[in-house]
């Protein structure tokens, strides 16, 4: 009893933060996926995109709740995270989004993640972020 009672909260907090650092991991492999694929819809999105629309050069930020068509891409992206908690930004970085020209496209998601373990990793909750910049294509 004695042991159990030394040995099952160190081992209890090694299960538990080993589990917490997966999820935190899997959470950080998501944020990066979900930017990548926004990114890969933003190049489609540029001046001379007829049929798909044209976004920016204006820049565009917000959740994975808002409703919007980059909301749901990304709420498909993060499943299993709140939709609240995933944040997105799209800038033009040099000033317009035209694929002639070489121009641009950044993408750079944003979640919080709430440990189980708190205190654990130092910081509670933790920011997890993904950039992602890429030409526009058309």
């Amino acid at each position: 009893m004695t042991e159990a009672a030394f040995a099952l909260p160190v081992f209890l907090l090694v299960v538990f933060g080993t589990l917490d650092l997966g999820i935190m991991v899997f959470r950080q492999h998501q944020i990066t996926t979900a930017a990548s694929a926004l990114a890969r819809r933003a190049v489609v999105h540029g001046s001379e995109s007829s049929k798909l629309g044209v976004w920016g050069p204006g820049s565009l930020s917000g959740t994975a709740a808002d409703g919007s068509a980059i909301g749901k891409l990304l709420a498909t992206q993060t499943a299993g995270a709140r939709p609240d908690a995933i944040r997105y930004e799209i800038s033009w970085p040099d000033g317009g989004n035209k694929a002639a020209s070489d121009h641009r496209v950044r993408v750079v998601v944003s979640a919080t993640h709430q440990p189980i373990v708190t205190g654990l990793f130092g910081v509670d909750p933790l920011t997890l972020s993904s950039s992602t910049t890429s030409v526009i294509a058309h």
